[in-house]
C-alpha cells in the first residue's frame, strides 16, 4: 500500500511552463462525489463530464475480450450472474479511464508540462485498454457470452475549466483520491482470490494503477509547483473527501475468491487509503 506514496514521491518533472509559477455496480456505493470510485468494479480513473461519472454501455461484440481461463469452481447461476455484472462494471470503468487519460494529456499540453508526464500519461491510457480486454474477458468467462464496450458519449468533455485551478480540482477527484483507492481495491482483491491466473491477472492491473495513481500524485505536485496559491485548496480538496459521508454497499465476502470484494473489506481498504496513503502524500505537498 506504501508503494503508492513512495512512487508518486519520486521524480521532479519540474519543467518550467514560462507562466510565472515557482515552479458503478450493484452495490451501490459512492459518496465521494466528485470522480471518487463507487459502485462493484470501479478501479480506473474516472472520466466526469460536469460532475456525472460516464462509462459506454454494454455491448454484444467480441473485439474487446481478452482470454481468462480461470477455474469456475462449483459457481451457482446467481454467482456467475454476480460476477459478469461485477466484471462488466470493471471492464466499462477501464474503458471509460481511456478517455480521462486522453483530456488529462490535452490538459497538460494546454498547461505547458513538461514532456515525461505526457509520455507516462499517454502509457497509462494504452495500459487501459488491455485493463479493459481483461475485465471483459473474465465476464465472458462467468457468462459465456462476448461483451464489449458501445459508444462513449465524450461530448462536453473539454467544456471544463482548464485553468490550473479546474485541472487541480480533477486531479485530486479522479487520481489521487479516487484512483489510489480504486488501485488499492484492486491489489486486496487480487490477493484474496482463489486462483493463481485470476491472482495473476488482477494483481497486474493493479501494479499498472498504482502506477497511474503516482503519475496522479507526481503531475500534482509539478502543477503545485507552478502554481503554490492552489496548495492549500488541493490539501482541503483532498481532506473534504475523507471527511464526506461514504457507504460501501451490501456485498458479502462469499465472491471475494473470484475478484469480488465484500463492503466490509472495500470500506477497510478505503480507510486505510486514506490514512496510509492519500492523507500522508496531501501533508508533503508543502
Amino acid at each position: 500500500m506504501l508503494g503508492v506514496v513512495a512512487c508518486g514521491d519520486k521524480d521532479d518533472d519540474s519543467g518550467d511552463t514560462g507562466d510565472g509559477g515557482d515552479g458503478g455496480g450493484e452495490d451501490g456505493g459512492g459518496g465521494d462525489g466528485g470522480g471518487s470510485p463507487s459502485g462493484d468494479g470501479g478501479v480506473g480513473r474516472p472520466f466526469t463530464v460536469a460532475d456525472e461519472i460516464r462509462t459506454a454501455p454494454v455491448a454484444h461484440r467480441r473485439d474487446w475480450t481478452g482470454p481468462a481461463d480461470i477455474d469456475l469452481a462449483d459457481l451457482d447461476a446467481t454467482a456467475r450472474a454476480t460476477l459478469v455484472r461485477h466484471f462488466l462494471a470493471m471492464a466499462a470503468g477501464e474503458h471509460a479511464s481511456v478517455a480521462s487519460f486522453h483530456r488529462v494529456a490535452l490538459e497538460l499540453l494546454h498547461l505547458g508540462a513538461p514532456p515525461q508526464l505526457l509520455l507516462d500519461t499517454h502509457q497509462a491510457a494504452s495500459d487501459e485498454i488491455r485493463h479493459a480486454q481483461v475485465a471483459f474477458g473474465l465476464a465472458e468467462r462467468f457468462s459465456g457470452q462476448a461483451h464489449g464496450p458501445g459508444p462513449l458519449d465524450v461530448r462536453g468533455a473539454l467544456d471544463v475549466d482548464l485553468g490550473p485551478q479546474g485541472v487541480m480540482r480533477r486531479l485530486v477527484d479522479e487520481a489521487c483520491v479516487g484512483e489510489t483507492i480504486g488501485a488499492l481495491w484492486l491489489r486486496e482483491a487480487s490477493q484474496r482470490t482463489a486462483d493463481p491466473a485470476l491472482t495473476a491477472m488482477l494483481g497486474g492491473i493493479a501494479q499498472d494503477e498504482e502506477t497511474h495513481a503516482a503519475l496522479g500524485w507526481r503531475t500534482l505536485r509539478w502543477l503545485l509547483g507552478q502554481h503554490p496559491e492552489l496548495r492549500s485548496e488541493a490539501r482541503q480538496r483532498i481532506e473534504g473527501h475523507y471527511a464526506a459521508a461514504w457507504k460501501a454497499g451490501a456485498a458479502g465476502d462469499e465472491l471475494e475468491p473470484f475478484g469480488r470484494l465484500a463492503a466490509r473489506t472495500r470500506e477497510a481498504v478505503r480507510e486505510r487509503a486514506f490514512l496510509q496513503v492519500i492523507l500522508p502524500a496531501s501533508g508533503a505537498l508543502g
